[in-house]
């Protein structure tokens, strides 16, 4: 219905305006001129004070324009014009009135017709405006012509004496006026909003612009609102281009002070950072060093104990000599808690992917703390239900973990028992180990539980008093356990007991076995073997020397790195046991010189006795040239053992040439 409506509306208008302006004069003679033929030579009739006769259509009334009652407008189908006269007919829009007069050129050039004679030929329509668009209007092809022009309101003012209102396409513009009588209200509302869409209607006044036009209107009836301004106008538009430039300029002083204090908050920080990376390598150097220091001398009291426990002693002297090895050996233990915790928090433990049998690490829990219960009458129980044969995994790990939880247990246990329990679940191609350790202990209270896997706490003080103990063993099972992708869990009442549950992920063994270590110690019995040792410390040489010459081998000492390679270049040795930290020259230099020297193919294996116990030192040793590494304090067993597998590899190994 709406565009039925608009197409019969604009039938309407059409034939309107064709009735307007196609329409001959009535009964108009050969003398009447055209509009456009006089506006033509409108020069050469006012020379010649000519007289002409014009007909046309009324579209501004006398007296439509205040204080000049005596112009008014008509148009014929060639154009429109002004005409003057003293006292004239009060006519009506449309009327076709013929009008005798001469030519005059006002100083806008406007061509206007003084009017002798006037008299209405006939009745008629308003003809419908012209619609042109601002860019025609100012053109100079519509002068004189009633016209409907669209644009933008730019402008609007009024006065005494004179409305105005401007409009504009970005380019053009077209300024609608109409004169005010003293007294009379704005004829042009004043109230039109910047950036409103209005549509005007007037004749057209010629100007010397290429760009703008005027438009003599009669008042408001000829200003038509089209459409209201948007919400942003130009003056909006430059209050909020202000706005923006203010938020901006304020929110640039506020970025430049923030980014002044983010700059000086920076360098704090890396001041701060600096600092404690330099505390950070200040404490891994004491570590290291505490470590080599301890290790040393701890390691010659507990090498000297096991050297006078393996004589016949008198049941006396022997007790007191195990209780100071246990001494020697827990004092180990906590060193060795300790540098494990810094390891972690520096990120330098690594987890080995091995072939192992979590079944024997069941069974190492009952050969190590089988006596330690019974000393306390607890019974200590291990119990198998379902573990896989061999998976891929950390065995020591596993085993740190699976001690420090059952030591816990019994230290905890007055009386009652200790049971161990494992199991494996397969996830796809991986397992996850399961261990649980129960016990009757004292147990612990619900509030306490969330604490008891810090570092250096326990339940409450008087557990410490009670039972002693560093409060490092569960932190660091807890910290082993997380690195090998697991966790452990307690639950607990006290009085009753407690029970750790903890979860190890393992990988799917590539080759099947026992995960055992072969026992390769016996490859060197009844071998005679040549050793260097050299040590420095002369403690830890007797000990050295003592537990070799009891295996029956031969031994010779250098207390440096220098003597070493002076010994090396002389003698051919099956071994050389290195210590690391020398004066003179260091373990490290010396195994770098002496591979230098193995020009011929040969190569001497070489062991490194150290009390640094951090791996990353572990790496710079074999990378240095050494074959195996073994921490100090040792044991018997492990200095057989690891001087076997040196010999043992090397003896395969094809001589490079």
């Amino acid at each position: 219905m709406i565009a039925r409506h608009l197409m019969l509306r604009g039938s309407l208008v059409c034939i309107l305006a064709n009735v307007g302006a196609a329409g001959e004069c009535p009964g108009a003679g050969d003398a009447v001129v055209a509009i456009a033929a006089v506006k033509r030579d409108a020069a050469g009739l006012e020379a010649r004070k000519a007289e002409v006769s014009i007909c046309g259509q009324v579209t501004i009334r006398p007296g439509d324009l205040p204080d000049d009652v005596g112009t008014f407008y008509i148009q014929d189908s060639t154009g429109g014009i002004s005409v003057v006269a003293e006292s004239p007919t009060r006519f009506s829009y449309g009327q076709w009135v013929r009008v005798k007069g001469r030519i005059g050129t006002l100083s806008t050039k406007e061509v206007e017709v003084s009017a002798r004679t006037w008299e209405v030929a006939g009745p008629g329509r308003m003809p419908f405006p012209k619609r042109v668009s601002l860019a025609e209007a100012a053109s100079g092809s519509v002068d004189g012509w009633h016209v409907s022009v669209v644009g933008l309101v730019k402008k609007t003012s009024s006065n005494d004496v004179r409305n105005d209102l401007v409009l504009s396409d970005g380019v053009h513009e077209a300024g609608a006026y109409s004169r005010r009588a003293r007294g009379q209200p704005p004829l042009v509302a004043e109230s039109l909003a910047i950036g409103a869409r209005v549509e005007i209607r007037g004749v057209v006044i010629p100007t010397a612009s290429a760009t703008k036009s005027r438009v003599r209107i009669r008042g408001p009836q000829d200003v038509l609102l089209v459409a209201r301004p948007p919400f942003i106008t130009t003056r909006n538009g430059q209050m909020a281009a202000a706005s923006v430039a203010l938020f901006v300029l304020i929110g640039g002083v506020w970025i430049l002070a923030l980014r002044r204090a983010v700059r000086r908050q920076t360098a704090e920080i890396r001041q701060l950072l600096e600092k404690a990376q330099e505390a950070s390598r200040l404490k891994s150097e004491f570590l290291a060093n505490i470590s080599h220091e301890i290790r040393t001398p701890l390691h010659g009291a507990i090498g000297l104990q096991q050297l006078v426990l393996e004589e016949p002693l008198p049941e006396r002297p022997r007790h007191y000599l195990e209780l100071a090895n246990k001494a020697s050996t827990h004092l180990l233990a906590l060193l060795n808690d300790v540098l494990d915790l810094s390891a972690i928090d520096k990120g330098a433990v690594t987890v080995a992917e091995e072939p192992m049998a979590p079944a024997q690490v069941l069974c190492e829990a009952n050969e190590i703390f089988g006596a330690v219960a019974s000393s306390k009458n607890l019974t200590l129980e291990v119990r198998d239900l379902g573990l896989p044969s061999v998976v891929s995994g950390d065995a020591l790990r596993v085993k740190q973990v699976l001690m420090n939880l059952v030591s816990n247990a019994i230290k905890f246990t007055d009386e009652g028992s200790v049971t161990v329990t494992g199991w494996g679940k397969k996830e796809g191609p991986a397992w996850r180990l399961c261990f649980e350790v129960s016990d009757t202990g004292v147990g612990i209270p619900e509030d306490q539980q969330m604490h008891i896997f810090e570092e250096f706490r326990q339940a409450d003080g008087s557990i410490r008093r009670q039972y002693g103990g560093s409060g490092l063993g569960l932190a660091l099972a807890a910290r082993l356990a997380g690195i090998m992708g697991g966790t452990i869990t307690v639950r607990s009442q006290p009085g009753k007991g407690s029970v750790f549950h903890v979860e190890i992920l393992c990988g799917q063994a590539q080759t099947q076995g026992t995960g055992e270590e072969p026992d390769e110690s016996g490859k060197t019995m009844g071998r005679h073997l040549r050793l260097l040792l050299v040590e420095d410390n002369r403690l830890n040489q007797i000990v050295a020397t003592s537990l070799l010459e009891k295996d029956g081998h031969s031994v010779e000492l250098a207390e440096n790195g220098l003597r070493a390679l002076a010994a090396h270049s002389r003698s051919k040795y099956d071994a050389i046991l290195m210590d690391v930290q020398m004066p003179e020259m260091d373990g490290i230099s010396a195994t770098r010189e002496i591979r230098t020297r193995e020009i011929d193919g040969s190569r001497t294996p070489i062991l490194a006795l150290t009390a640094n116990s951090c791996s990353d030192d572990h790496q710079t040793y074999t990378e240095a040239g050494m074959d195996a590494v073994l921490s100090k304090p040792f044991s018997p067993d492990q200095l057989r053992d690891a001087l076997a597998r040196i010999i043992t590899v090397n003896a395969a190994a094809p001589v490079e040439r």
